[in-house]
């Protein structure tokens, strides 16, 4: 008896809303948007890593709208970045830095990567005039 009221008082306090969650919500909404424009004056500088700034903007957008987040695990680029970082509360403190060294790394080789195929593409349609 004692192990059921126990569950149902833990299912009442899941269903609670929670006061801080609109302060949550709200800090992530600003760190969304400072990434986007951080981002986008990255395309035009060349001093900032601007893919990188998208890419992050992208991954806090996914945990924060659902329907994007399911757009995003359709995507051949993003799915993987997305589970990888499901798992990054349960690392270390050194293991979270060595796993963004490494996502940051991993971001940037993409991107040139994307940006090398852009640029041989557009080139192949050039050349076939």
């Amino acid at each position: 008896m004692k192990h059921y009221d126990y569950e149902a008082r833990l299912a009442r306090i899941r269903e609670q809303p929670h006061s801080t969650d609109w302060v949550a919500t709200v800090f992530a909404v600003g760190i969304l948007l400072l990434c986007i424009a951080i981002g986008l004056l990255g395309l035009l500088l060349p001093v900032l890593p601007g893919l990188l700034f998208l890419a992050f903007a992208a991954l806090i957008a996914a945990r924060l709208f659902p329907p994007f987040d399911k757009v995003l695990r359709r995507n051949r680029l993003f799915a993987p970045y997305l589970v990888q970082s499901e798992n990054f509360g349960r690392l270390s403190w050194r293991g979270k830095i060595r796993f963004i060294c490494w996502m940051t790394l991993k971001v940037v080789i993409d991107g040139f990567r994307m940006l090398f195929e852009g640029v041989r593409r557009l080139i192949s349609y050039l050349s076939k005039d």
